[in-house]
């Protein structure tokens, strides 16, 4: 996905690095040269205060972020998205009222998936 300012300029692509609390990915990073924003006219509306360049920041997930965005402005989006409440909320509920089982003790879907199957056969 390519980036550009209000007047159209591109922004540069680069792949930052990150690790929050053990989780370890890659976000793509969009900026533009601060030579460029500080003769734009448009430089107030793009940029926040105290900014001296355009920087847009986005993760592997932002398409998918996007596109359940676009989903819940619809009303079959949102009455979807109700049912799951019962559907796919209940069996995690379930855990952790009558099994006692608040949170997973690892973090990551690999590493707490044993945990949820052996909660699952009751063991």
């Amino acid at each position: 996905m390519n980036q550009v300012t209000l007047d159209g300029t591109a922004l540069r692509s680069s792949n930052k690095l990150y690790d929050r609390h053990g989780v370890k990915g890659t976000y793509q990073m969009y900026e533009c040269a601060s030579s460029s924003c500080a003769d734009c006219p448009l430089a107030k509306k793009c940029l926040p205060p105290k900014a001296a360049s355009r920087r847009v920041s986005q993760d592997k997930h932002e398409a998918a972020r996007e596109r359940m965005a676009a989903r819940m402005k619809t009303a079959e989006g949102r009455k979807q998205y109700k049912r799951r409440a019962s559907s796919a909320e209940t069996p995690f509920a379930v855990m952790k009222s009558t099994m006692n089982f608040h949170r997973f003790l690892l973090r990551g879907l690999a590493k707490s998936r044993p945990g949820t199957a052996m909660d699952g056969l009751g063991v």
